[in-house]
């Protein structure tokens, strides 16, 4: 099963992350995400723009100016001029004062471009067997997940979005689980207290395999602060989401051959994709974390 999953993570965000997307019959570049890409998108349109504009029209009115000042019925005995100085003084001249005026605003741009600013957040990509991962350091902030979840186009509605977070307990040293249902369909909201959406209302129908129609959502999308987080904790978090309940194989294998589904197996499930793990890993870590076969193990080095 395939979603659009998209999760990021930042710290006290203050801009939108998101970069704007394309329009039909757009003219020019879409909505920049960055200071310095919105100064090149500036320079491209106020300065490159109006001047190749201006070189183009200026010399395509020279072409039609000697093509009708200096056609042969009009000048039977050609120029025997060979140059003029003033003339070549000039196109000399203003060619370079263009390119000054472009090189010095370029230039800014540059320097910009490859001046690294102090980062809000440290992220370390880590590449596994089949998946990414993401470590993050403490920097004494708390971390905000953007979370975007859209429907496949060929499954359920979407019926909720999770975060799981797991992290080692500092009194026990164990390692802990926890889910958190942080974005409900149908306008529902997860309750404060045990972090859960209501039911939705979706249902089947076990005799044809249907499901309850105009319930459940084709795209989830929030922001969300762990609201148990703790500076010292190691911990990891990852999103889950779930689509409605729709019939299990054995029981759409049931329906279709005219018979009744089988008792010892549940008739219905939950189709669900997860993401990545994120990682936050404290300064003063003494966990180590090892992939063993696909799952992740963690363990107390004391």
């Amino acid at each position: 099963m395939k979603k659009f999953l998209y999760i990021f993570l930042t710290y006290f965000i203050g801009s939108n992350a998101f970069a704007n997307q394309p329009k039909d019959w757009q003219l020019g570049f879409q909505e920049a995400a960055s200071s310095t890409m919105r100064d090149i998108v500036n320079f491209h349109d106020k300065i490159l723009l109006p001047i190749i504009i201006a070189i183009s029209v200026f010399v395509l009115f020279l072409m039609i100016y000697a093509c009708i000042r200096f056609r042969a019925s009009r000048n039977p005995n050609p120029s025997t001029t060979t140059h003029n100085v003033a003339v070549e003084v000039l196109w000399k001249l203003i060619p370079c004062l263009i390119i000054i005026v472009m090189a010095v605003q370029s230039f800014n741009i540059l320097y910009k471009h490859d001046t690294i600013p102090k980062a809000e957040v440290t992220m370390k990509a880590i590449g596994n067997h089949g998946e990414w991962g993401y470590e993050l350091q403490d920097e004494n902030k708390i971390p905000e997940f953007i979370i975007w979840a859209q429907k496949d186009k060929n499954g359920a509605p979407l019926q909720r979005v999770q975060i799981i977070k797991g992290w080692i307990d500092v009194n026990s040293g164990r390692p802990k689980e926890k889910g958190f249902d942080v974005v409900c369909s149908d306008g529902l909201q997860p309750d404060p207290i045990t972090h859960r959406c209501p039911d939705n209302g979706a249902r089947v129908n076990i005799n044809d395999c249907s499901i309850t129609q105009n319930i459940g959502a084709t795209e989830l999308k929030t922001i969300w602060i762990d609201p148990e987080f703790k500076h010292i904790d190691d911990s990891f978090y990852y999103v889950r989401v779930l689509e409605n309940p729709t019939c299990r194989w054995s029981t759409w294998d049931a329906v279709k051959a005219g018979f009744k589904p089988r008792e010892d197996l549940h008739e219905t499930i939950q189709e669900r994709a997860w993401s990545s793990p994120i990682w936050y890993i404290p300064n003063q870590s003494d966990v180590d974390v090892i992939p063993l076969g696909g799952t992740l193990e963690l363990r107390d080095l004391n």
